[in-house]
C-alpha cells in the first residue's frame, strides 16, 4: 500500500497500489486469506456521513444517495462530483463525462437534472458543493482506513482495504464491525468538535 495525496499532506491520501483494488466486487469475494472465505464490508456513505458531522447536520436515517426516480449509483456520482470539483461547471462536466462513458442517452441534461436533484435534497451542504472539499474527506478516510487496519492488524487479523471497504476473513465480520463503527465514532466525534 501506498498513500497518494494531492497538492499537500491534507488533500487526497487514500491507499492505492494493491491487486485487489483492481478487481470486481464479486471477484474480490473469492479471495482467500489464510486458506479461509472473506467478506467484504464498506462503509455505506462515508463522505456525507463525514461532511454532515463536521458541520452538525443530521443526515437522518434514510441513504443520502437516495434520491425517487434516480438510479443511486447516479446520485452517488452526481454527490461526489459536487464534493471534489472546483468549481459547477467541473462538477456537471465530470457528472456528463462519466454518464457519457456509461452510454447513456443525452448525459448533458441527466448531467443538470442530476446535480439539481442532489442540490435540492441536500441544501444544508450548500456551502461544500464544488469546493474541492472531497480531496479533504479522502484525506480523513485515509486515516480511517489507516486505524481500521491498524485495529485488525493488532488484532491478530489481517485486513484489506479498498478505499472505504475492508475485506476480512468471513469469521472475523464481528471484530471488523466494531473495528470500523469505533473508528467513525472518533472521526466524527474529532470533526464536531471543529
Amino acid at each position: 500500500y501506498h498513500r497518494v495525496f494531492n497538492v499537500d499532506w491534507q488533500h487526497g491520501g487514500r491507499w492505492y497500489g494493491v491487486f485487489w483494488q483492481g478487481l470486481s466486487g464479486q471477484d474480490r469475494g473469492h479471495l482467500l486469506i489464510d486458506g479461509q472465505s472473506v467478506l467484504e464490508i464498506d462503509y455505506p456513505h462515508l463522505h456525507p456521513t463525514l461532511l454532515a458531522a463536521g458541520f452538525g447536520v443530521d443526515l437522518g436515517a434514510e441513504d443520502p444517495y437516495f434520491i425517487e426516480g434516480f438510479p443511486r449509483r447516479d446520485v452517488k456520482l452526481a454527490f461526489n462530483a459536487l464534493l471534489n470539483a472546483s468549481g459547477m461547471k467541473a462538477a456537471v462536466l465530470g457528472v456528463q463525462s462519466e454518464l457519457q462513458k456509461a452510454g447513456r442517452v443525452s448525459p448533458r441534461a441527466s448531467a443538470l437534472e442530476l446535480v439539481k436533484a442532489v442540490k435540492q435534497r441536500h441544501p444544508a451542504f450548500a456551502y461544500a458543493w464544488a469546493t474541492g472539499v472531497g480531496l479533504r474527506l479522502q484525506c480523513i478516510d485515509g486515516q480511517i482506513c489507516a486505524e481500521v487496519q491498524e485495529t485488525m492488524r493488532n488484532a491478530g487479523h489481517p485486513v484489506l482495504s479498498v478505499h472505504d471497504s475492508f475485506i476480512v476473513e468471513a469469521f472475523q465480520k464481528d471484530r471488523l464491525q466494531w473495528a470500523m463503527d469505533d473508528t467513525l465514532a472518533r472521526f466524527k466525534h474529532r470533526l464536531a468538535q471543529g
